[in-house]
Protein backbone atom coordinates (compact mmCIF):
# COMPACT_ATOMS: atom_id res chain seq x y z
CA UNK A 1 0.00 0.00 0.00
CA UNK A 2 1.57 3.23 -1.17
CA UNK A 3 0.70 6.46 1.62
CA UNK A 4 1.96 9.60 2.17
CA UNK A 5 4.85 8.02 4.12
CA UNK A 6 6.26 6.24 1.36
CA UNK A 7 9.57 8.31 0.55
CA UNK A 8 10.98 6.04 -2.11
CA UNK A 9 10.58 3.02 -4.48
CA UNK A 10 13.01 1.07 -5.35
CA UNK A 11 13.36 -1.97 -7.83
CA UNK A 12 16.61 -4.30 -8.86
CA UNK A 13 17.47 -5.06 -12.52
CA UNK A 14 18.24 -8.09 -11.46
CA UNK A 15 18.29 -9.21 -8.64
CA UNK A 16 21.08 -10.87 -6.67
CA UNK A 17 20.16 -14.28 -5.39
CA UNK A 18 17.87 -15.30 -9.01
CA UNK A 19 18.76 -12.79 -11.50
CA UNK A 20 15.00 -11.65 -12.29
CA UNK A 21 14.46 -8.13 -13.13
CA UNK A 22 11.79 -6.61 -11.26
CA UNK A 23 8.66 -5.18 -12.96
CA UNK A 24 10.50 -1.88 -13.55
CA UNK A 25 8.36 -0.17 -15.62
CA UNK A 26 5.17 -0.32 -13.62
CA UNK A 27 7.12 0.56 -10.60
CA UNK A 28 8.26 3.63 -12.48
CA UNK A 29 5.05 4.52 -13.46
CA UNK A 30 3.55 4.00 -9.70
CA UNK A 31 6.46 6.47 -9.02
CA UNK A 32 4.52 9.23 -11.50
CA UNK A 33 1.32 8.54 -10.08
CA UNK A 34 2.18 9.27 -6.63
CA UNK A 35 4.95 11.61 -7.31
CA UNK A 36 7.77 9.16 -5.65
CA UNK A 37 11.39 8.59 -6.82
CA UNK A 38 11.95 5.90 -8.17
CA UNK A 39 15.05 4.12 -7.84
CA UNK A 40 16.54 0.82 -9.61
CA UNK A 41 19.37 -1.16 -8.25
CA UNK A 42 21.63 -2.70 -11.15
CA UNK A 43 24.40 -2.89 -9.35
CA UNK A 44 24.50 -6.84 -10.99
CA UNK A 45 23.21 -5.96 -14.23
CA UNK A 46 24.23 -2.44 -15.37
CA UNK A 47 26.55 -3.25 -17.49
CA UNK A 48 24.94 -6.82 -18.89
CA UNK A 49 21.04 -6.04 -19.43
CA UNK A 50 22.16 -3.12 -22.07
CA UNK A 51 24.26 -5.34 -24.10
CA UNK A 52 21.48 -8.22 -23.94
CA UNK A 53 19.46 -6.23 -25.48
CA UNK A 54 21.60 -5.30 -28.40
CA UNK A 55 22.23 -8.57 -28.92
CA UNK A 56 18.44 -9.42 -29.47
CA UNK A 57 17.32 -10.82 -26.05
CA UNK A 58 13.70 -9.22 -25.64
CA UNK A 59 14.76 -7.20 -22.01
CA UNK A 60 12.16 -4.85 -20.57
CA UNK A 61 13.74 -0.88 -19.88
CA UNK A 62 14.84 -0.58 -16.45
CA UNK A 63 16.70 2.64 -16.87
CA UNK A 64 16.22 6.89 -17.82
CA UNK A 65 14.13 5.58 -20.64
CA UNK A 66 11.24 5.30 -18.28
CA UNK A 67 10.51 8.48 -16.94
CA UNK A 68 9.19 7.75 -13.57
CA UNK A 69 13.28 6.48 -12.94
CA UNK A 70 15.07 9.31 -11.29
CA UNK A 71 18.25 7.07 -10.23
CA UNK A 72 19.74 4.24 -11.02
CA UNK A 73 22.81 2.51 -9.32
CA UNK A 74 25.70 0.29 -11.03
CA UNK A 75 28.31 -1.64 -9.45
CA UNK A 76 31.15 -1.47 -12.18
CA UNK A 77 33.07 -4.05 -10.88
CA UNK A 78 30.58 -6.34 -11.69
CA UNK A 79 30.82 -6.97 -15.50
CA UNK A 80 32.44 -3.70 -16.32
CA UNK A 81 36.11 -4.91 -15.80
CA UNK A 82 37.05 -2.33 -12.90
CA UNK A 83 38.93 -2.65 -9.75
CA UNK A 84 36.68 -3.87 -6.87
CA UNK A 85 35.24 -0.64 -4.96
CA UNK A 86 33.90 1.01 -7.90
CA UNK A 87 30.48 2.22 -7.63
CA UNK A 88 28.08 5.10 -9.45
CA UNK A 89 24.82 6.13 -8.82
CA UNK A 90 23.55 8.36 -11.59
CA UNK A 91 20.78 10.95 -11.24
CA UNK A 92 17.83 12.17 -13.73
CA UNK A 93 18.35 15.89 -12.58
CA UNK A 94 21.32 17.53 -11.61
CA UNK A 95 18.58 18.63 -8.37
CA UNK A 96 18.18 15.13 -7.56
CA UNK A 97 22.21 14.74 -7.07
CA UNK A 98 22.09 17.36 -5.08
CA UNK A 99 20.61 15.58 -1.88
CA UNK A 100 23.48 13.26 -2.00
CA UNK A 101 25.97 15.94 -0.34
CA UNK A 102 25.60 16.35 3.40
CA UNK A 103 26.73 18.44 6.09
CA UNK A 104 30.09 17.65 7.58
CA UNK A 105 29.85 16.50 11.28
CA UNK A 106 32.98 17.92 12.05
CA UNK A 107 32.97 21.44 10.55
CA UNK A 108 28.96 22.63 10.12
CA UNK A 109 30.33 24.69 6.68
CA UNK A 110 31.38 22.57 4.97
CA UNK A 111 29.47 19.80 3.11
CA UNK A 112 30.56 15.75 2.35
CA UNK A 113 30.22 15.28 -1.55
CA UNK A 114 30.60 11.78 -1.97
CA UNK A 115 31.00 12.24 -5.73
CA UNK A 116 34.19 13.40 -5.09
CA UNK A 117 37.83 12.18 -4.41
CA UNK A 118 37.90 12.18 -0.58
CA UNK A 119 39.09 10.29 2.01
CA UNK A 120 41.05 6.66 1.79
CA UNK A 121 39.19 5.62 -1.56
CA UNK A 122 42.15 4.94 -4.41
CA UNK A 123 41.67 7.84 -7.42
CA UNK A 124 42.68 5.03 -9.72
CA UNK A 125 39.40 3.73 -9.22
CA UNK A 126 37.69 6.80 -10.27
CA UNK A 127 39.97 7.07 -13.08
CA UNK A 128 39.35 3.64 -14.83
CA UNK A 129 35.79 3.68 -13.75
CA UNK A 130 35.11 6.81 -15.97
CA UNK A 131 37.26 5.00 -18.62
CA UNK A 132 35.01 2.37 -18.76
CA UNK A 133 32.10 4.21 -18.67
CA UNK A 134 33.05 6.23 -22.26
CA UNK A 135 34.27 3.08 -23.47
CA UNK A 136 32.02 0.57 -22.74
CA UNK A 137 29.26 2.73 -21.28
CA UNK A 138 25.85 3.19 -23.20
Amino acid sequence: MITKDVCMLVGSAPNYPSGTVDPIKEISRLGLKYNIPVHVDACLGGFLIPFLEDAGYGIDLFDFRLSGVTSVSHKLLQYGCTPKGSFIVMYRTQELHHYQFFPNAVEESMLLRPSQLVGSRAGANAAVARATLLYLGK
